[in-house]
């Protein structure tokens, strides 16, 4: 049975929800009938696309709930949802998700071929497939795949859905070996291969159920190393950058998670807290974190035995003198990222609206809102290369980078592909490994409020002195394999 073939039998109408750069990827590849587009982007209201017209969302005042699924072709899926469910409560589905569902109509593939059957296998975890979302994380899940690769490995990279669609509910694991898919799976039919892995990488969790990781770790030999690397804070909560009631970042670990009482994520908090607690008390468990900022948090959170954490940076580099420091006749100035509140995109909205007449604003990132002012630069390192958001940041020119974060970064691949662009980076105070690294490498500067950064641009002398003080570069950015390695 094909998706359509699937949809049309089990629904009356399909709806399609957004209209930007992922319906553009997705639903040429999915190839659904829909009956019409939503935006809430008013201005496309009435427009066609793809043969489609688009609506306002409160056209779903008018459907049925039993007759419709939304399938929401965006990466702000829960932003999306809320929204959805002011309408009432309909069946959604976002693109990726109703791609993978495409597998689980297929006939399962044979996951090894016959000549893999004696080689090394290393299995990765995350919440998706990383070879098709681009963030930091799926970033470096993609570079240790490389790495696995060059050393004779075979990569299996699970994740896992709950589906609840007619006629498929319960829980599937999809498979992606050495960076393709290869289908969706139950657990049964994973545990001949979990037996003979050789080690088991866990990079994030969020989202998903955390009891199937046990049936996993059940049938993984207890002699087997388990690395949990920490990209975020969902081994903490379900809120993966900690930030109490979505707004600020709550620094809970300081007092007993007493503010976890009055938080909206307080109740699945303890739930995260409790199981991840009890899974890096197992002896084969190592916890891993690229950054001594990180360390330090986890550390007060779970308070690991000194041997239990270990921090391992994700990247090599070398720090050279710039040859030539030069700045644009107009500033250039770029947000650097995928649009997140919590990154810093509302402070940047209100920086464009205050200066958008005196600087040249940029976002090289994922967003699907539009900014008057600000031009937009699509990256991709899955398509452009590893380098891809340093090379775009030399293309342009651009003289200040805004990495404006608001909690902790435990890393940030952006902070060190605009240092290697020779960029001068601001942040904030809040920002974690960015902060930490602005304060060692002397290429940026951290404020501690939107006054402080207003009046940062509004003297533009001060400003220039800044980035003409900024001296220094780095080069030869590179995967730490070395040390990565050390611990397969």
């Amino acid at each position: 049975m094909t998706i359509n073939e699937y949809l049309n039998k089990n629904y009356k109408k399909i709806i399609g929800w957004g209209t930007g750069g992922c319906f553009k990827k997705l639903y040429k590849e999915l190839n659904i009938d829909l009956e019409y587009l939503i935006d809430s982007n008013e201005s496309r209201t009435g427009q066609v696309l793809e043969g489609y017209t688009i609506f306002s969302p409160s056209v779903l005042q008018k459907e049925e709930l039993d007759d419709v699924l939304i399938v929401i072709f965006s990466i702000f899926h829960e932003e999306i949802c809320e929204t959805i469910n002011k309408y009432g409560d309909f069946c959604t589905i976002n693109g990726e998700q109703l791609l993978l569902f495409g597998y689980t109509l297929k006939e399962n593939n044979k996951i090894l071929e016959k000549e893999e059957e004696n080689k090394d296998i290393v299995i990765s975890i995350s919440r998706n497939d990383f070879s098709l979302v681009v963030n930091g994380l799926n970033k470096f899940v993609r570079e240790q795949m490389v790495l696995f690769n060059k050393n004779g490995y075979i990569n299996i990279h699970l994740f896992w859905r709950h589906f609840n669609l007619k006629g498929f509910q319960g829980l599937y694991f999809f498979v992606v070996k050495d960076g393709s898919m290869v289908g969706s799976y139950r657990a049964t039919e994973l545990f001949h291969i979990i037996e003979r892995v050789k080690t088991v990488i866990i990079h994030s969790l969020a989202t998903m159920d955390l009891d199937a990781l046990d049936l996993i770790l059940e049938h993984v030999n207890r002699s087997i190393p388990v690395l949990y690397y920490i990209h975020d804070f969902s081994s903490i909560c379900s809120h993966i950058k900690l930030m109490y009631n979505d707004k600020v970042f709550c620094r809970s670990y300081e007092d007993g998670w007493r503010k976890c009482a009055t938080c909206e994520s307080g109740e699945k908090r303890k739930k995260i807290f409790e199981y991840h607690k009890k899974l890096f008390q197992r002896k084969n468990v190592k916890i891993i974190v690229p950054s001594n900022s990180t360390k330090e948090i986890i550390q007060r959170s779970f308070n690991p035995g000194p041997k239990k954490i270990q921090v391992i940076l994700h990247q090599k580099y070398r720090i050279v003198n710039k040859e030539n420091i030069k700045i644009n006749p107009v500033i250039k100035v770029a947000y650097v990222g995928y649009k997140d509140i919590h990154k810093g995109w509302d402070i940047f909205k209100r920086l464009v609206g205050d200066f958008r007449d005196k600087y040249k604003f940029y976002c090289f990132g994922a967003s699907d809102e539009i900014i008057e002012g600000v031009e937009y630069v699509d990256v991709s390192f899955i398509t452009d290369g590893e380098q891809a958001m340093t090379k775009k940041l030399v293309e342009y020119g651009i003289d200040v980078s805004l990495l404006l974060s608001l909690w902790p970064e435990t890393y940030s691949y952006t902070y060190f592909e605009s240092f290697a662009a020779g960029a001068f980076v601001v942040t904030t105070t809040l920002s974690g490994n960015i902060y930490d690294q602005i304060q060692k490498n002397k290429n940026g500067i951290a404020v501690t409020s939107y006054q402080e950064l207003k009046d940062l641009f509004s003297d533009e002398e001060k400003l220039r002195s800044l980035i003409l003080r900024n001296k220094r570069r780095i080069v030869g950015l590179r995967s730490n394999e070395e040390e990565i390695f050390k611990h397969f």
